[in-house]
């Protein structure tokens, strides 16, 4: 049973409110055993944070729970999980949560508590095919829509019918996504082309896509995904207007041409990240969250996480092509170790040791000389390298960056250009991208083509 359509407007307008006859708050701690059970409610707290009130009247009096000390861990007594079943008979399902209680010395209690993902699961008779809804409650730098939709009005007795260009469509794969921009904030809806069941994970991996995509670090607010015979709620606590989640994306959205090109970057995006398991993100997404959170701090804060994370990326996806070190290299470091062996000099063995390791150290793989090498060798544009070069030494050792803001900005916008680029590749994404580094802004070419009009993109 999903939600109905009075409740997914007031769902989207953070007015969302269940009300239930039957809530039970359970620690599920054997040594130390606690339940509240009683009628209540779940509701938003100003359109933000899902709040629950549980009214128990019959435990006992309630007291403090004896102080912890200060650094140890809450024991699991101090959790609960709480089971809602509201006026429609869904039960509804929350886990660790920290309730506050307020008691008096006679019988009874209420019960308060956030509520971090608030989950409702069902399964019907019928098989009813595979789709998933998304909801993000702020708005989204996104493509102007693809496809042209209608909808009736009605004056007075009258209907008019209303075309608009308000959906993106995207394409991928064996599944179609339409972003659907409203007055509060943006609907995705998930649909396969072949009807087959979607892939494990992919709510969390369409979020990575925007991330990246989008250059926007949000999280869905609210989704609903239907398998089969199961369907799925879940409502999170939310936060509007986040401000310092965003950068510039790949390519610019404003740009004619837009919704096709951020549509082709997102599912290169998508069919990279899908296969992974974890439980948690794609490692790559890890990096371009961090870049993204990096914009709402000081602008030593961006250089240094754009730094890291083009290290990140070019350790994990280019560091054996690009980091071996050149025969030659290698050949003079086996002649230096040789002598090392036939040489005699005082505390020759603390000495060697050391030596060794400094100089072994030359004939690894590492990330420093691939990032290095792909600038020398033009896959990046030596440039950025040079750039990302003068900034990492500082970063790397905690010195102050004692540059002027402006240039410290212009080597950061290059940096953040390199780790653009470097993801583009890492996922084998080949076609146009914004080139921010650049006066003008142009369209380029990832496999090699030249700079072009970004209006002609």
């Amino acid at each position: 049973m999903t939600l109905g359509v009075r409740e997914l407007d007031e769902l989207k307008r953070g007015e969302f409110r269940l009300e239930c006859l039957d809530m039970t708050l359970d620690n599920g701690d054997p040594k130390h055993p606690k339940t509240f059970k009683g009628p209540g409610e779940v509701h938003f707290v100003e359109g933000e944070l899902l709040e629950f009130v549980l009214y128990d009247s019959t435990c006992g009096p309630v007291f403090p729970s004896s102080p912890i000390p200060a650094g140890e861990w809450l024991p699991q007594s101090e959790f609960y999980d709480l089971r809602a079943t509201d006026l429609l008979g869904r039960e509804w399902l929350a886990e660790d949560i920290r309730p506050d209680t307020n008691s008096s010395s006679r019988s009874g209690a209420v019960v308060r508590g956030w509520i971090r993902e608030l989950s409702l699961e069902s399964s019907s008779e019928k098989e009813r095919g595979h789709a998933l809804w998304l909801y993000f409650a702020s708005p989204l730098k996104m493509p102007l829509g693809n496809v042209r939709t209608e909808t009736i009005v009605k004056e007075g007795d009258r209907e008019r019918r209303r075309l608009s260009v308000d959906v993106w469509e995207v394409s991928c794969g064996t599944a179609v996504l339409r972003f659907r921009r409203g007055d509060l904030g943006v609907e995705v809806e998930v649909v396969p082309m072949n009807g087959e069941a979607l892939p494990p994970g992919i709510d969390t991996r369409i979020e990575e896509g925007i991330w990246f995509a989008l250059s926007e670090g949000v999280t869905a607010d609210a989704l609903q995904q239907r398998s089969g015979r199961t369907e799925k709620v879940i409502v999170r606590s939310r936060r509007r207007g986040r401000s310092g989640l965003g950068s510039y994306p790949p390519f610019k959205v404003t740009d004619p041409g837009s919704a096709r090109v951020v549509g082709s970057i997102l599912c290169t995006y998508l069919e990279h990240v899908l296969p992974f398991e974890g439980e948690r993100f794609h490692p790559l997404s890890v990096l371009v969250r961090q870049v993204l959170r990096a914009r709402g701090g000081t602008l030593e804060e961006e250089a240094r996480a754009a730094c890291i994370a083009v290290e990140g990326v070019v350790d994990r996806y280019f560091r054996e092509e690009y980091g071996s070190p050149d025969p030659g290299v290698v050949a003079s470091v086996t002649e230096l170790q040789a002598l090392l062996k036939t040489t005699e000099w005082p505390q020759k063995e603390l000495i060697e040791e050391r030596v060794r390791g400094a100089i072994g150290r030359l004939t690894g793989t590492n990330a420093r000389s691939a990032i290095l090498s792909m600038g020398r060798s033009g896959a990046v544009e030596s440039e950025q390298v040079r750039a990302w070069e003068d900034l990492r030494p500082l970063i790397a050792h905690g010195a102050e960056i004692d540059l002027a803001p402006r240039e410290l900005l212009e080597k950061t916008v290059l940096v953040r250009q390199l780790f653009n680029t470097l993801v583009l590749k890492a996922i084998g994404y080949r076609g146009q991208y914004t080139d921010y580094s650049t006066v003008g802004w142009p369209s380029v070419n990832l496999d090699g083509g030249t700079h072009s009009d970004s209006q002609q993109a």
